[in-house]
């Protein structure tokens, strides 16, 4: 009896209760009161954008819901349960916002399974009667929009034990690839220096083009 109770062994049992309750916590956080359904953009890309000498007055137009526009992008991103299956009914705005401003904007098309959204110009509704994990049952959703400039999305939605969130791995990536660079010029004793020959004009403000498939 006396080496069951060693401290040895009562430092273990304390141990073990310790690791049990923090787990059981944890999990019950995650499954019930940390479930995010998060709406993640993965991908941004420039499928067409028109060359210089194509954007006079005369020369060949191209349209998107009747308005001529420059270039094209594709934006990609996925609606996924990050927790426990949510067996109630789920409602998720999604409005679209040019990158880098609270401002509306207003898409050409959507690319997903029509029976889960209502799609307007300017937002998309998801809706869904339950929602199965993405752990578990690789439940995920993915959705292709095309816009006339560089999207961000707002995400409006939350039920019991769930809330939407918005993540951008494009802009993440982006940021990380700077700050490495950065700090790889800055350990040579380099200065990132760009010749005035070299500076461009920000189009950020310029038409683009895109179209529907």
């Amino acid at each position: 009896m006396n080496q069951f109770l060693s401290s040895d062994n009562i430092v273990n049992i304390i141990l073990f209760i310790a690791g049990y309750a923090i787990s059981a916590f944890y999990s019950y956080w995650r499954n019930r009161k940390g479930r995010w359904i998060v709406i993640e953009k993965v991908s941004e890309s420039f499928i067409f954008t028109k060359p210089l000498e194509m954007k006079d007055e005369n020369a060949i137009e191209i349209l998107a819901g009747n308005k001529p526009i420059n270039s094209l992008v594709q934006t990609q991103f996925l609606i996924k349960n990050t927790g426990a299956d949510i067996k109630a009914p789920v409602a998720i705005t999604i409005n679209f916002k040019n990158q880098g401003s609270d401002k509306t904007t207003q898409v050409f098309g959507v690319r997903t399974r029509p029976e889960y959204f209502v799609f307007t110009l300017e937002s998309l509704e998801f809706h869904r009667p339950f929602f199965n994990s993405s752990s578990a049952y690789k439940d995920v959703i993915n959705v292709l929009v095309y816009s006339e400039r560089s999207l961000a999305l707002q995400v409006k939605g939350n039920g019991i034990g769930w809330k939407a969130k918005y993540v951008d791995k494009v802009q993440q990536q982006k940021r990380l690839k700077q700050t490495f660079i950065d700090s790889f010029l800055s350990a040579l004793g380099l200065a990132k220096i760009t010749p005035k020959h070299l500076i461009q004009k920000d189009n950020s403000s310029d038409d683009v083009w895109i179209g529907l498939g």
